[in-house]
């Protein structure tokens, strides 16, 4: 086979098998069936705060799109408020993207967390309550646009 290019618009009347990849720069679809969503991309960058407190650190794992954040809490100097600022590799293309968080271990699960800052660049993690000290902390994350 060669290559085919289409300059104007194309209707498809019936089922479009492709036996490869897409690439795309948008893509829209009003219905999607799918088996499993697998992101990709470069991963975001992360900057914890205070109220994790002294001595803590963190990292971040996955993409823009899902990933894990882990915080290692301090042993004093705790605090409530913003733990953690994500950014995003790319920025969206929205100041609204919609950002879902859940603890996925022990260590911080109790703890008061939210969402807070979203913006298309990034979001933070934060709590209401007082971080508990020397805990790994661990939230998993998927990010919607």
């Amino acid at each position: 086979g060669g290559d085919f290019d289409l300059a104007g618009n194309a209707t498809i009347n019936g089922n479009l098998s492709i036996k490869g990849s897409i690439v795309t720069e948008t893509l829209h679809v009003s219905i999607m069936s799918y088996e499993k969503i697998n992101s990709f991309g470069p991963v975001p960058t992360m900057a914890i705060t205070g109220a994790t407190g002294a001595a803590a650190t963190g990292s971040i794992s996955g993409t823009d799109v899902s990933g894990i954040i882990t915080i290692n809490t301090g042993g004093s100097g705790l605090g409530s408020g913003i733990l953690a600022n994500i950014f995003f590799s790319t920025p969206y293309s929205s100041n609204n993207p919609r950002v879902v968080i859940a603890p996925s271990a022990v260590g911080c699960a109790a703890m008061d967390y939210y969402v807070t800052n979203i913006t298309a660049g990034g979001f933070s993690l934060a709590t209401a309550s007082t971080t508990p000290a020397t805990v790994a902390c661990r939230f998993n994350y998927i990010v919607i646009n």
